[in-house]
């Protein structure tokens, strides 16, 4: 990371750019005050991680100021820079992974909260997706000097930290699968998806010690005692979402029901971030009859 950075989180937070979004036009101030903005919430005081501000003020100033105006309408009451952290590093968009770590941070979040988010993201991202983000974003994460844990951030009232919500009981320091092993994710996948998917008995059988090992993995990913329970399924629902993966999203959404605290408001608020990228061939995709129906009726 160049020497230049300053990773201090005091270092400023510029003025939210006032727009004139009845025009497509930019006047010299508007792109003063944007790309001010982006420098410092989304950057270390340049445009390094978000070169497309000024790219597209320039060359595609309808476009951009179009897409400025639909940040107001993203706002809810769900803190959703954090689903940009865990998609793009899933993904091994690395540098858009620290654009979203930055304000992330600014907005509250602490480190250990964050690095529980990667955390997760290397269940699915795998080597590949920590190697991107630790390329890039590797020096400054080092470099943020945070004592607190469970941050500054804000989080709906019915939300609650459980490290014990998504564990099964099986026994993780064994490779052997017991019978108790068998029974207890048995157990809870009625308790969490309502029903023993087929997956369950057949790859007990096939590949018992691979699977419970795997398992272990997504249980202490899921243990965080700084991030609810609630944001694990959400997280997931969100990369159904963002890669266009209804079945990820009907599965997300099984889980979300069974742990409670969330209700439709807070569902629609971080699918629909996703489709900021895509608008409505992505809408098209994710939001099936079904998904439809379950959003559409979900008892909050």
């Amino acid at each position: 990371m160049p020497a230049e950075y300053d990773t201090t989180p005091g270092r400023g937070v510029a003025p939210y750019p006032n727009l004139d979004l009845g025009s497509d036009e930019w006047t010299f101030s508007e792109r003063a005050e944007t790309v001010r903005w982006y420098e410092l919430s989304h950057g270390n005081g340049d445009t390094r991680i978000a070169q497309f501000v000024p790219w597209m003020i320039d060359n595609n100033p309808g476009s951009f100021k179009r897409y400025r105006a639909l940040v107001p309408a993203l706002t809810g009451v769900v803190p959703r820079g954090i689903f940009f952290v865990h998609a793009y590093a899933v993904t091994a968009n690395a540098r858009g992974c620290m654009y979203e770590m930055i304000v992330a941070r600014q907005h509250g979040f602490s480190k250990r909260q964050i690095l529980d988010v990667l955390n997760y993201a290397f269940l699915s991202g795998g080597p590949q997706s920590i190697n991107a983000v630790v390329d890039v974003a590797g020096p400054w994460l080092d470099s943020w000097d945070d004592s607190e844990n469970t941050g500054r951030i804000k989080f709906p009232d019915e939300w609650a930290i459980d490290p014990g919500e998504f564990k099964s009981g099986i026994d993780p320091y064994t490779v052997p699968v017991s019978d108790d092993d068998a029974k207890s994710l048995r157990t809870w996948h009625e308790r969490v998806n309502g029903e023993v998917p087929a997956f369950v008995d057949l790859w007990l059988k096939l590949r018992g010690p691979g699977y419970k090992a795997n398992r272990a993995r997504y249980e202490q990913a899921t243990s965080s005692t700084v991030l609810p329970k609630q944001l694990f399924p959400l997280m997931t629902m969100h990369l159904g979402a963002y890669e266009a993966r209804p079945e990820i999203v009907r599965y997300a959404l099984k889980q979300a029901k069974s742990i409670g605290g969330i209700n439709r408001g807070h569902i629609v608020e971080i699918v629909d971030t996703a489709f900021v990228q895509g608008s409505e061939w992505k809408m098209a995709t994710v939001l099936t009859d079904e998904i439809a129906e379950i959003i559409e009726h979900w008892d909050d």
